[in-house]
Order: C-alpha cells, then sequence, then structure tokens
C-alpha cells in the first residue's frame, strides 16, 4: 500500500500494487484475499487467471488411478493396468497401486513389479509381421508375449541394426516362486571346484514319468546375490540363503549350507528304480491308501549306519505282514533290512533305532494324497532322508513392508517399526546380508509411534513419525547412523504429502503445511487460518507445491486444492476437487481426481486426446479480505480504479460487500477486448467500518492494481446499534 493521498474534499486515495494471495487469518492485510479460486500468482505480485487443467479423454475404465511422472514418461495404473504415457505395457494388481521411482524405472509396490522405462514404445501392433520395415534404430514396438498367455505382458520389439529384436517384457516381478517336483540336496560345485552340501538340483527327464511336465529355467527366476526361502518340509534344509551360482537346473550357495546334507544316491535292492535319485518303495501304492491321504514328511536313518548295497526299507502297517511298514497311530515304522534279510532297525549292542520318524503327517500341505519317497544316500557320518519331492523356493519382500522411496540406489521403507533398506542397486532383495557395502540394511526404532512416510530429503534417506524426524546418515550399511529431531512430522493418513520442490521437502502434518530444509521444519500455512486438512496428498514442480486434502469429516467434508509458489510464499486457493495423486514432470503437473480422470495444469502433452475442464458457472472468483485502509473509523467508498487486462471475450462482475450485511451490490459488468485499461467503478457511497470486494467471471484477465477514494467519517456509526449505553 503506497501513502494515503489527501485531497481538500477530505477524500483519501490508497494504491493497492501488490498482492499477496490467499489469507483467512483475522489480521490479513490490505491486498490478500479471502478466495481465489481460479487464480494464480505465477506473474506475482500481480494476480493473473490460472489456465484450467486439461483432462485426458480416455477409453479405459477403472479405479485406483495413480500417476508419476518419472523422467519424461508419466506412468500410470488404473483399473489394473499399466500405462507409459498413453501406452499399455502390462497389468498389475486391481487395488490402488504406489509407484517409486527407481533408477531408469520404476517400481510398482502393490504388484510387486519393476518398471524398464529405458524404452518406451511408440504403441501396440497384432503380431510380427505388422511391424514397420522402414523403421528407424531405436523405434520400439510391443507385441503379445511370444508365450502366448494373455496374462503374460506384451514384448517389447526394438529396431536394432535394422533388425527387430525382442527385449522381452517392460514388466518384471520382484518376488519369485518356483516349485520344483524333483529335487535333490547335493554336493555341487562353487568357482569350479568341489563344495559339499551347497546345491539344489532337479532331476532330469521327470517327463517321462509326468506327461507333460517341463522343468522351470531356474536362470530366468533368481541370479546370483538373491537371497531365497526354502521350503521342503525338512526343517535341516527349510532356511534363508542367497544364491551363489545358478544354471538352469542347479541353485548353488556357499558349502555345507544344508547341515544334513545328503551325497551320492543309489537304489537299494528291495526298491523299484524310477530314477537316479529317487526311491519308490514297493508297495507304496496301497500304502498310500491306507494312510487315509495323509503324507509322510520325512524318515531319518541315523547317521553312522554303514549303508551298503542292496539294503531296503520294509513298513508294516497295522499289524498285517503284507509289505514292509508299519502304520499305527498315526505313525509309519520303518524297519531296515541288509542284503541278505537281516534286520538291522535296531544296534544289536546299543539297541538304539537306526531308524526314526522324525515328523508327523502333513495333510493340511498335501490334501491330495502323500507323494513318492526320495532316496538319498548320504556320505560317510551324515543321515539318510527320505524325503518329499516337491520344493518350494521363493524369494519374496517382507511381508508388511510399506517401501516408500528411492536414494543412494536402493529402496528404502518400513515395516512397523523397522526401517528398511534393499540391496544396492537391487529393490527385490531385502534379505542380503553378507558384510559387504552393498548388503542389505534394516534396524529397530525404540519410540512408541508409528512411522507415518519417507522420503528422500537433502540428500539423506529421512522417515517421520507424527511428533519427529528420523534421518540416516551414511554411505554403507556398516556406517549408517540415526539421527532423530522433535518436531511436528507426517500426519497419520498424509503419507502421500510427501513431496520435494525447489530442493525442499514438505508435508502435511496436524499443525499445518510443513517446509522442512534440512534444519528444524516450519509451517507455513498460516494463511489457512483455522483449517486443517487430513488424507493430504502433495506434489509439484519447478517453483510450485500444490497440495490436496480433506477438511472436516462426514457429510461436512469439504475438498481442497491449494498452490503454493516457493519463490514468493503465497497461497492459491483452487477448486474444491478430490485429488487423490499429484506429481509433476517436464514442466507440467499432472493429477488423478477422486473419479479417476487424468488432469494436466499446463500445457497438454503430445500424446492422447486431452480436454478443458468444463467451466463452470464461474470460472474464476477473487474475494479481498475486509479493507480497513489503515482508518478505524467509518468511512465511504466514494469510487474504486482498476487497472486491469482483459482478453477478448472475457467477463467479469464487480461487487462491493459493506460490513457483515452478506449482500453483494454489483458495481460494474466488464467485457474484455484485449487491451490493457483503467475502469472507474461506480459505487454509491454508504457509510461502512470494512468492505469487501469481489470479482467473478470467465476468461483470462489481470489485475495489475487498483487505487480507492475513501473519505474518513467519526467513529461512531449511524444509524445502525451502539456498543455504549
Amino acid at each position: 500500500m503506497l501513502p494515503n493521498i489527501r485531497k481538500p474534499s477530505g477524500i483519501t486515495k490508497t494504491d493497492q500494487l501488490s498482492f499477496g494471495g490467499y489469507d483467512r487469518r483475522p489480521d490479513a492485510r490490505d491486498g490478500t484475499f479471502r478466495e481465489t479460486v481460479g487464480m494464480s500468482q505465477r506473474e506475482f505480485p500481480v494476480m493473473v487467471s490460472g489456465a484450467l487443467p486439461k483432462r485426458l479423454d480416455a477409453e479405459e475404465e477403472g479405479q485406483g488411478l495413480t500417476v508419476c511422472a518419472v523422467g519424461g514418461v508419466l506412468l500410470r495404473c488404473c483399473g489394473g493396468l499399466v500405462y507409459a504415457n498413453d501406452v499399455c505395457i502390462g497389468s498389475t494388481v486391481q487395488s490402488k497401486e504406489r509407484i517409486i521411482p527407481f533408477g531408469k524405472g520404476a517400481v510398482l509396490a502393490e504388484g510387486k513389479l519393476l518398471v524398464d522405462l529405458t524404452v518406451i514404445p511408440k504403441g501396440t501392433k497384432e503380431d510380427q509381421e505388422a511391424l514397420p520395415e522402414n523403421a528407424e534404430d531405436g523405434d520400439a514396438w510391443l507385441l503379445p508375449a511370444e508365450s502366448g498367455d494373455a496374462d503374460d505382458p506384451p514384448d517389447l520389439w526394438l529396431r536394432e541394426e535394422g533388425e527387430w529384436v525382442n527385449k522381452g517384457p517392460m514388466l518384471h516381478g520382484l518376488e519369485e516362486e518356483v516349485r520344483i517336483d524333483c529335487a535333490v540336496f547335493q554336493t555341487g560345485t562353487f568357482l569350479g571346484e568341489t563344495a559339499a552340501n551347497n546345491c539344489i538340483k532337479q532331476v532330469d527327464e521327470l517327463s517321462e514319468i509326468v506327461p507333460g511336465y517341463t522343468m522351470p529355467d531356474l536362470t530366468e527366476h533368481f541370479k546370483p546375490g538373491d537371497a531365497v526361502t526354502i521350503h521342503s518340509g525338512i526343517k535341516e534344509f527349510d532356511q534363508t540363503l542367497i544364491v551363489r551360482e545358478v544354471s538352469e537346473n542347479e541353485l548353488r550357495f556357499y558349502e555345507y549350507s544344508f547341515p544334513y546334507m545328503v551325497g551320492r544316491y543309489t537304489v537299494p535292492a528291495g526298491g523299484e528304480n524310477v530314477w537316479p535319485g529317487l526311491y519308490l518303495v514297493k508297495g507304496w501304492d496301497r500304502f498310500e491308501r491306507d494312510l487315509e491321504d495323509r503324507p509322510l514328511q520325512y524318515v531319518i536313518i541315523k547317521a553312522g549306519t554303514t549303508m551298503t548295497p542292496g539294503m531296503y526299507l520294509e513298513y508294516r502297517f497295522q499289524d498285517r505282514q503284507f509289505d514292509p511298514l508299519t502304520y499305527f497311530r498315526n505313525t509309519a515304522q520303518i524297519s531296515l533290512h541288509q542284503a541278505d534279510g537281516t534286520d538291522i532297525t535296531e544296534d544289536s549292542t546299543t539297541h538304539e533305532p537306526r531308524v526314526t520318524i522324525a515328523a508327523e503327517y502333513d495333510a493340511e500341505d498335501y490334501p491330495d494324497g502323500p507323494k513318492e519317497l526320495l532316496f538319498v544316500e548320504a556320505d560317510t557320518g551324515e543321515d539318510l532322508f527320505f524325503g518329499r519331492l516337491d520344493v518350494k523356493i521363493t524369494k519374496k519382500w517382507p511381508e508388511k513392508l510399506r517401501a516408500a522411496f528411492a536414494d543412494s540406489n536402493r529402496l528404502w521403507g518400513w515395516e512397523g517399526r523397522t526401517l528398511r533398506a534393499s540391496k544396492l542397486g537391487d529393490p527385490s532383495n531385502w534379505d542380503y546380508f553378507d558384510g559387504l557395502s552393498e548388503d542389505s540394511w534394516a534396524v529397530d526404532i525404540q519410540w512408541p509411534e508409528q512411522i507415518t512416510g519417507g522420503i528422500s530429503a537433502n540428500g539423506y534417506p529421512t522417515f517421520y513419525t507424527e511428533r519427529r524426524r528420523l534421518r540416516v546418515y551414511g554411505s554403507t550399511p556398516e556406517a549408517y547412523q540415526l539421527s532423530e529431531l522433535d518436531c511436528n512430522g507426517v500426519m497419520q493418513s498424509c503419507e502421500e504429502s510427501l513431496a520435494i520442490v525447489d530442493g525442499v521437502c514438505y508435508y502435511v502434518s496436524r499443525e499445518g503445511v510443513m517446509r522442512d530444509d534440512g534444519t528444524a521444519p516450519v509451517c507455513i500455512s498460516q494463511a489457512f487460518g483455522p483449517l486443517r486438512l487430513h488424507d493430504a496428498v502433495a506434489g509439484g514442480g519447478g517453483f510450485m507445491l500444490m497440495v490436496s486434502g480433506t477438511e472436516g469429516e462426514g457429510s461436512g467434508a469439504q475438498q481442497h486444492l491449494f498452490s503454493f509458489d516457493t519463490r514468493n510464499g503465497t497461497w492459491i486457493h483452487m477448486r474444491e476437487t478430490g485429488i487423490t495423486s499429484i506429481t509433476a514432470g517436464e514442466g507440467r503437473i499432472f493429477a488423478a481426481d477422486a473419479e479417476d480422470e487424468l488432469l494436466c495444469f499446463g500445457d497438454a502433452p503430445d500424446w492422447g486426446v486431452w480436454e478443458d475442464v468444463s467451466a463452470p458457472p464461474v470460472a474464476f472468483e477473487l474475494e479481498t479480505n475486509d479493507f480497513i485502509a489503515d482508518q478505524p473509523n467509518t468511512k465511504r467508498v466514494h469510487r474504486v480504479q482498476l487497472r486491469m487486462k482483459l482478453e477478448q471475450g472475457t467477463r467479469v462482475e464487480a461487487a462491493i460487500q459493506y460490513d457483515e450485511s452478506g449482500t453483494w451490490i454489483t458495481a460494474a459488468r466488464l467485457r474484455g477486448d484485449g487491451f490493457r485499461r483503467s475502469v472507474y467503478l461506480p459505487i454509491l457511497p454508504r457509510r461502512c467500518d470494512r468492505f469487501r470486494l469481489r470479482f467473478r467471471g470467465s476468461g483470462s484477465w489481470r489485475l495489475e492494481s487498483f487505487a480507492l477514494e475513501l473519505r474518513g467519517g467519526s467513529p461512531e456509526r449511524r444509524p445502525g446499534p451502539r456498543y455504549t449505553e
């Protein structure tokens, strides 16, 4: 505000040349606004109309739309489908996805998928013959998966040196589960040398026994360095190990990884030679029926028993002498015989059993009945196992992990009160602990409150609770240190409000929108007055932060969308619409709204069909706060002079409200011609303590300044109520 200019008539002229944006505080100064719908301060200190967002006219329908800009690509998930810009590259789970940029792609946290965005396809083709012959090197198209399975993601075909090359799918699973229906544990190799007790091997040519069976290629599922969990039903084998070497049919670990490992494989006399490494007890088919579909987990022949070719097992079933195994009270009794038939089940000297049942039957895991027995002969001093043929090998994320962000080529997240980091460069591996700089990392915090959000801020992995900030310092897992700071942290349900704009971290706390530049977080939303947001999301780019959230609960809840200019520290209250995710890329801000529609704030990209969001009857509304004009006494408004520019076709209605009458009196209706002009509003002088101005309309316009001509009066206002008796 410029100094007052007093005329001989007693009229004071006040000029307003700078506008301060949205402000609902009781002490809001002149030049700020109670409402700023459809406006912008991108040309601060001038107030200009904001461009209406564009809406993508998409044919697909779905729910749970989320968006994230990764490099120059907009990645979005909706209705279980994944799109790179406007090209469908595969599918994911039907729930709402969390998209986390990582390297040259992104992680889909709910679907446990890694998206490779190194090459972006132009679109899809029906088959290989439809690929253009005159394409340039670097062109890419998507074709249906070569497997022919409609559930498999399409393959990316890339033009290289004049030829089309299949690069495989753009979506890769971060979890793996492989069931080996015919597995043996044995001594293998490591770095070309024999390594005892380190190998899981698939037995070859099982397809001759099971028609149509195809062994999985282990190299397609696992790689060296993967931490895998083994599920065999044999407790001595079941553990989490790190794969050291992998081939088509073998997973090899460090030697002695299996404490009761088996060595060579033989078929003793009395058995049917199904395959090298397999032993099917004679009469097993009858045993299977008599066990009432309760499969045997495993039996152990004690270490130290001298095994020679020709030995065999017998069983008995409820004292019926029809075959070599006995079944009684769900417990099989095994008898071991030498080749000449001598029973050596017990040691003749100590009378200790050489054969024991190590587990009850497991009908829950195998409701369809027991599997064949696997016969394996141990090295000297080892136990001999008869185990199930099938082994399940998995690589999974921690069950309740909340992966949030990438930092220093790792994926970071939390699980309850445990902070976690993935293996270096591998977002799928969270259990790699080898004492190396590339290890995974985990630490438990001791505070009672839960983690409510995390982000890479100021060069460090940063986590928040509602009452503190936790920051991880250090460059390698063995050097990581955790520091804490008591502050207003991220509000529960506002995890998605964490955003980095212009190098500074912003988020929503219980006290308002916070700014964290690495020192102590400070609140920057005092202009909201008593308004508080929950279930908030935020994002932005350049110098613009956008925050969307809900005020109130139940039927009285209201959706709000705000923008904050980090250069001048001013807020704009935008349309009251529900925004579910916000991201920025290539100079644009994209958002998904509550109707699962994709919005673009700024110039629309050159892909897809974009439409202007239908303007309501009032495309913009600008309402000032109470004008006091440094005159606490009553006053009369004689004239309002506006300096503005209205583009061709723009219409503006200017109105004034005195005191708290609640009645808006239209002063003028303006129509733009594209020129900058000064406009006088004809105001009927009326005595008041304060007043407001409101501008409503549609189109494009600029409000550069306005001048008020006021005549002062006495402290008392007549007619009207008085406070004195």
